[in-house]
Order: C-alpha cells, then structure tokens, then sequence
C-alpha cells in the first residue's frame, strides 16, 4: 500500500519546500535547446505545480471502480478521472479508459497490476493482447490496458464534425511522386486545412496530451490501484512512456521492462519529425532495409515449398529482391485494378511499398506477404495486396470516428515543441526522406507534412534528463534487426540508466515478440515472476525459428497459442488500427 508520505505528497501536502526541474526547450530543425532553472514552490502548504521531475498533485486519489465488461466476461472495464491540466488540478477534467485481465492465481501468489502500452502513439492499450501477456507471466499478474488521454475511448481528439465528414477527408494515398509539379504543396494545403478544424474543434485539449502528461496519469493510476511502484511493460512508443515516467518518478520505479526502444533524447529532439535527427547520428530507419533484404534471402532459403515467392529450379541468387524491384517498376506505370478486395481499388506503387513497410515489422507474417506478393506478380491480381494494406471497416461502428492520425500527431508533435514552418527545407526533406529510405520513405512524409502544420504544442514537455537512479532495475529489451526502434536506441537507453540490463536478442521485425525465442521468455519471465533481473549488463538470445520455418519446427513460446493470437499478433493489431488512414504511415 502507498505510504502516508506518497499520499500527502500526492495530495500536495506536507508543506515542505521542494525543488523542481523546469524544462523549456525550443526546436530549430531537429536540434533541442535546453534551459534547466531551479525552483522552490509549496508555499503555505499548497503545491504550485512546476514541470520537470515528480511534482506533486492535489487530486484526491480514489481507486478505479471496475466492473465486468459487456462483451467479454473475463475481462474488468473502468474509467478513472484525471484533470484535464495537471498544473490545474481543480479545473477540468477528463476520462481515461481501462481494461483489465485478473490475475489467474490465488491472492498470495498474485504479484499486483502490470500496466501495458502497445506503442503509436496513439495506440490503444484497452484493445491490446492481455490474455496473451497473462499467460507468459504465470497469470501472476492482472494486466492492465489503459488507452492515453486523447486515444480511443480516452476523450479521443475531434477535429471533424463526423466520421463520414473524416474519412472523406483522409479518403486518399499520398501521390507516388512528392516531388511533382504541386504534389508536395497540395499536401501542405490538405494538412493545413486539418490543422485549423483540429485548433477549432480541440484546441481546449491538444496542449495537454503530452507523453508527460500521460506519465502523471499513470502514476495516478498506480496510486489507485494501491501499488506503491509501478510495474510496466512498454513496446515501441510505449518504450518512450516508459522512460519518461522511470525519469519523472525514480523512486517509484517497480518492474519497468522497455521493449523495442526509443531513443529519448532524439525523441526530445524531433525523433518524430524527421528520418535524420542529429543525435549521434541514430537513424530511426538504418535497419529496416536490412530486414526487407533478409526477408529476401530467407525466403530464398526456405525455397518454393515455404515461400510462394520462390522457385523450384531457382536462378542464380540474390533474385526474389530484383523480381520485386522489377514488379514495382512495373506497377509504377500499371497500377492494377482490384474489384473484388475487402475494400475495391487500386494497387499502387505506393500501395506495395506499404505493404514492404508492414511486412518487416512481423517476420511471422512473411509467408503471407510472400504469397500476396506472388499473386501480383505472377497473376496480376492483386488483391492479396490491397487486402493486406487496406483494412476493412465493417467491424467499427460506422458513426465512430476513431481519430488515429490526430491522436499521434498530437502526441509527437506536440513532444517535438515549437518549429518555424520552412516550406523549402521541409520539401528538399520529404523528397530526400523518399529517395533514401525505400522501406519508410512514405511514412517519414506522412511525419513531416502532419507536424509542419500541427496546431498543438505540449503545455508540458519532459526533455530530459533520462539519466535517474532508480531503485529498482529496469530491464531494456532490443531486436538487433529492429525496422522501426534500431537496437543502438536500445544501447543509449541502457548506458543512460545506470540501475538497468539490456537484452538484446538476434531477431528480425519488431519488439520482442516479432519472433518466439526461449531465451527472451525466461529472461523475461524471470524479471517480472522472478524478480530478477539478468546477472550480466547485457544478455544475448536468439530466436528459435527461422522467418519461413517448416510446420513441425514452430517454436509456441508461452504467449502465443497454437490455434490463437500470439502477443506479436495483438501488438500488429494494435499498430495497424493506429497507423496514419493515408496508405503510408506505421506508428513505433
């Protein structure tokens, strides 16, 4: 149970002076400048609320009021009330969105809440693979989803009047060609449009749905579920959450495990805005060919019998990389009709190169995607493709307008802080963001031109530092072929962390779970069941199966079912319904 000095801090009492970090930072292409200033506040017993590293909060806590969800009984749905500005505590408030798998042990062996972030941002934690997670853990926890403050069932953002009206809007894939003649303007022109309904319509919420922010929602959360440490697993962009609440409140760290990880200070930096930020020379895309080539060679590997994209009398290798070359080539001037998809149209270029950028964030998926491609290629159907890449939506009720473009915009840009609009220098960046990666070209576009434009910048930012002395371990989980989160973004988490362990592990795609490996299972399982953490700095793994692996040498690690959905598949769930509508955007 939290201590009664928690609970009077957490209600702004004590009346003792404390110091407090400010943190204002100013953005000049991808480059942050840092002002730290000290000061005291708490005066006559009342917390002034100053931004920077666990400040107090006068919201009176109360736990969350859970009740059996209606359309599955096995889980607990709940709401909890937040102020809208935390530095406002008796001002506004807003809703945050909880689900809740409990615990599958008795009460002395449970080990509390386990909270969970799938990534995006914007993506929606009360959608994400509970069951799954349970089941690797022992059951020994209750996993806990919660969608962040403007996501999903969380006050979502609404900049349109409709759904219909929204989906109209985004109705189109971004031109094949960004540089041509008004290609690139055109797009600025649409963002500014959106800009100004969003200022219009949710201008009262875009400055408070930081990661910051969310980080002091989610201690509240801990606080009402009686834990006196937080204990958290965050894949990707949940990585970043992570780390911002490991830095905001160290002392309150339990077990903390970041999982595909974001490099914080580029993050703080623009690590959203731009394919190359100037810290360290990180770049976020660097892996994501090498995987696409992988896939490549691994299916040439596996031949015919296990990959569609194969022959049985093969030419001289490499070859599948150059038959795919030469189909988008070929596309480029021919796109092709699909009539008879999941939702009709037409295959692009942009469309496979889609497809390519979705294809390397799950090796599991490559047979799959391998027959997709075939189809295409050999038959000239591409409706495997398009399926692939354009989802349906005859499941989602169609009044609700689920604004998953706006939710993450809002929360990267608005992380980025202020930027002058140079419409030369963002052009000559999109276009170079094109040519260099070809694997992610589209989706750095879909960056760029959304934040250009964006109305929103955080009330509260937490630019660093990311260097806090926990009091328990934290452990940082990286693939060494990561297409999205490279794993030298895992190493500079690490060597900023001194209580932190880092296990790498020598898998294709992305987070831990892209492909099943023993060796990650137990080191996991031991950190969060156990207790812990691993002996060395750093642990290696590998996976146990290869991408195109025969049916009777699949590995079923602990959290993935032979007839079900493994985590890996909740997780891609979830970065597909947060992907950007326009055909060319994958979230972290």
């Amino acid at each position: 149970m939290p201590s009664s000095s928690e609970h009077d801090s957490l209600l702004g009492g004590g009346g003792t002076d404390v110091a407090y970090r400010t943190i204002r930072s100013e953005r000049k292409g991808c480059r942050a400048v840092l002002w730290l200033a000290l000061v005291l506040v708490c005066i006559g017993g009342v917390s002034a609320l100053i931004f920077g590293r666990h400040t107090p909060l006068t919201q009176d806590p109360t736990r969350i009021n859970w009740s059996t969800c209606p359309d599955d009984v096995s889980f607990q749905c709940g709401t909890y009330t937040v102020p809208l500005n935390h530095a406002d505590p008796d001002g506004i408030t807003i809703s945050i969105a909880l689900i809740k798998y409990p615990a599958q042990t008795t009460d002395k062996l449970a080990l509390g809440s386990l909270f969970t972030n799938p990534g995006g941002p914007g993506g929606s934690s009360v959608k994400h693979g509970g069951k799954r997670l349970s089941k690797q853990l022992d059951g020994r926890y209750s996993i806990i989803g919660f969608d962040p403050r403007g996501v999903g069932a969380s006050n979502p953002i609404r900049c349109f009047d409709s759904a219909t009206i929204h989906r109209a809007f985004d109705g189109r894939a971004l031109p094949a060609n960004i540089s041509a003649p008004g290609a690139f303007e055109f797009e600025i022109a649409h963002e500014m449009a959106r800009a100004q309904l969003c200022r219009k319509n949710a201008g009262y919420l875009l400055p408070y749905l930081s990661t910051a922010a969310v980080a002091r929602d989610m201690d509240l959360l801990r606080h009402a579920e009686n834990e006196e440490q937080l204990h958290f697993w965050g894949f990707s962009y949940g990585s970043l959450l992570g780390q911002t609440y490991i830095n905001m409140f160290p002392e309150r760290v339990g077990r903390i495990a970041i999982d595909g990880v974001v490099n914080p200070i580029a993050w703080s930096e623009g690590w959203g805005l731009s394919a190359k930020p100037s810290t360290r020379d990180v770049q976020w895309l660097s892996h994501a060919e090498e995987v696409y080539e992988e896939f490549s060679r691994a299916c040439e590997q596996a031949g015919f019998d296990r990959c569609a994209l194969a022959t049985a009398d093969p030419p001289q290798k490499p070859y599948v990389a150059q038959r795919i070359q030469a189909f988008l080539d070929l596309v480029a001037l021919n796109p092709l009709s699909v009539p008879f998809a999941a939702v009709p149209g037409v295959v692009t270029i942009t469309t496979v190169r889609q497809l390519l950028t979705d294809m390397v964030y799950q090796p599991k998926t490559w047979p799959d995607y391998a027959q997709a491609l075939a189809e295409a290629m050999l038959k000239g159907n591409g409706t495997l493709i398009q399926n692939l890449v354009v989802r349906a939506t005859a499941d989602d009720c169609p009044a609700a307008d689920i604004p998953l473009d706006e939710a993450f915009w809002a929360i990267s840009c608005g992380d980025a802080g202020p930027s002058r609009f140079d419409g030369a220098a963002l052009k000559a960046e999109v276009i170079a963001a094109n040519n260099d990666y070809f694997i992610g070209g589209t989706m750095c576009t879909n960056y760029l031109l959304g934040c250009s434009q964006w109305p929103g910048i955080a009330a509260e930012r937490y630019s660093g530092p990311w260097n806090a002395t926990t009091v328990s371990t934290v452990l940082v989980i990286g693939n060494a072929h990561d297409p999205a989160t490279t794993i030298e973004s895992a190493r500079i988490a690490h060597s900023l962390l001194p209580n932190s362990r880092l296990m790498e592990i020598d898998s294709w795609g992305h987070c831990s779970h892209s492909q099943p490996s023993r060796c990650a299972d137990e080191v996991v399982r031991d950190f969060f069941v156990m207790g812990h953490p691993p002996s060395a700095s750093v642990t290696h793994c590998n996976p146990d199966d290869p991408p195109f692996p025969a049916a009777h040498d699949v590995y079923v690690a602990a959290s993935e079912e032979r007839n079900g959905k493994s985590v890996n598949d909740a997780l891609n769930d979830v970065w597909r319904r947060s992907r950007v509508r326009k055909a060319g955007t994958v979230p972290f």
